[in-house]
C-alpha cells in the first residue's frame, strides 16, 4: 500500500537481469496485496489456505527506512506487532462516579493495570514469553560497503524516558489578576443590588 515504489523497482530489477542473462538463477514469487493500511483482511486466511504456493526460502520485504540514502539497505530482522482489542466487562448500564466511584470496580483502572503489566514506564517488555531476546548492542542492519549512517544516533533510544509528573505553580502575576478579577466582580454585584434597592425605594 505504501511501498509501491520500492516493490516496481525489484520487478524492474528482476526483469532486467531476465533481459540480460536471459535467466534469474532462482525461483520468485510476488505477493500484492492493497490492503495494508486496512488491517489487510483476508490475507491471512489466503496464505494458510494456499500454504504449498507461498512456501519459500526467503520472505523479502521491501519496506522500511533507508540508514543511508545513497546506499542500498538490509534488513536481517524487524520487530512485528499484534493488534488485539482488551475488553473488560463489569456491569451493565450507566453507573455514575458520583454515587458508585470507589464502590465498583473502574474498568478504566483494571485496563491501565493491565497494560502496565505488559510494559513498563522506560518501555521494556515484562512478559518473558514475549520478550525481545536479542541484546540491544546487536545491529540488524547492514549497509553495503559499511560507512556512517545518515541517522543521528540522538534520534535511536534503547528505551523510552521514564514519564514525569510536574505540577506546576500558576504565575503569581496571573494569580494576582485572577484577584483582583475577583474583587472587581464582587464590588460590581454589591454596586448593582445597591441600585436596585434604591431604585425599589423610590418607586415606593
Amino acid at each position: 500500500a505504501d511501498n509501491k515504489g520500492q516493490h516496481t523497482i525489484n520487478m524492474a530489477a528482476m526483469r532486467a537481469v531476465l533481459q540480460t542473462r536471459g535467466r534469474l538463477g532462482f525461483n520468485a514469487k510476488c505477493m500484492i496485496e492493497t490492503g495494508e493500511e486496512n488491517g489487510s483482511a483476508g490475507v491471512h486466511d489466503v496464505v494458510r489456505a494456499n500454504r504449498d504456493a507461498f512456501s519459500a526460502d526467503a520472505f523479502i520485504a521491501s519496506d522500511g527506512p533507508r540508514v543511508r540514502v545513497d546506499r542500498p539497505t538490509v534488513s536481517l530482522g524487524a520487530r512485528g506487532a499484534i493488534n488485539f482489542d482488551l475488553l473488560c466487562h463489569l456491569h451493565e448500564g450507566g453507573h455514575h462516579s458520583g454515587n458508585w466511584g470507589g464502590a465498583l470496580p473502574d474498568p478504566a483502572t483494571i485496563l491501565t493495570h493491565a497494560i502496565g503489566a505488559i510494559v513498563g514506564p522506560k518501555g521494556r517488555i515484562k512478559v518473558k514469553d514475549i520478550k525481545q531476546t536479542a541484546k540491544q548492542d546487536q545491529s540488524v542492519s547492514r549497509t553495503e560497503g559499511g560507512g556512517e549512517s545518515d541517522i543521528s544516533a540522538t534520534e535511536i533510544r534503547p528505551e523510552m524516558p521514564a514519564p514525569s509528573v510536574e505540577r506546576r505553580r500558576p504565575d503569581s502575576n496571573k494569580r494576582l489578576l485572577l484577584i483582583f478579577i475577583g474583587i472587581g466582580v464582587a464590588i460590581l454585584a454589591a454596586l448593582i443590588t445597591l441600585v436596585v434597592l434604591l431604585l425599589q425605594n423610590s418607586s415606593t
